[in-house]
């Protein structure tokens, strides 16, 4: 007998950064519930799972409105806390890919209460730890921005 197992669909995350008088920027968006903040992400369309990147910039714009250049692999990945599950062990495994914002519009109408805001690095890692968020996703998101900042860094050399 054949068992169908139902995979998960991949989660990735836009981390959407910008230059401003030569400091970092993190753009950040309101979570559905809207009491917290977070990166730009959602699930990978099955016509995106041999570019995952692809994803990340749609979500980017989508919920942020921001178009720009999306590295093709991941510089981090990290564990969030999965809404759509019903199982005991509810964390979905989100691929960031870094990506340097060159131009905003307005994100998507039924997005619009995302809110999307930059913020210095210090600033992000104060806003995603907002809203009652549990301490080891407080940490997962304080070391995906230091991983972001290193690569951003080491990047413009």
């Amino acid at each position: 007998m054949v068992r169908e197992r139902k995979e998960r669909k991949k989660v990735v995350a836009g981390v959407c950064y910008r230059r401003r008088n030569g400091d970092v920027e993190f753009l950040l968006v309101r979570t559905k519930g809207g009491a917290k903040w977070t990166f730009p992400k959602g699930h990978v369309a099955e016509s995106e799972e041999r570019e995952p990147w692809k994803a990340a910039a749609r979500e980017a714009r989508e919920e942020a409105g921001v178009l720009g250049v999306v590295e093709t692999t991941p510089f981090a990945r990290y564990a969030y806390p999965d809404t759509r599950s019903k199982r005991e062990s509810g964390d979905s495994v989100v691929a960031a890919y870094l990506l340097d914002v060159t131009s905003r519009e307005r994100p998507r109408a039924d997005e619009e209460f995302r809110d999307p805001s930059w913020f210095a690095p210090g600033e992000a890692i104060e806003k995603l730890a907002e809203g009652g968020r549990e301490q080891r996703y407080v940490d997962e998101h304080a070391r995906v921005v230091s991983a972001a900042l290193e690569r951003i860094e080491s990047r413009s050399g």
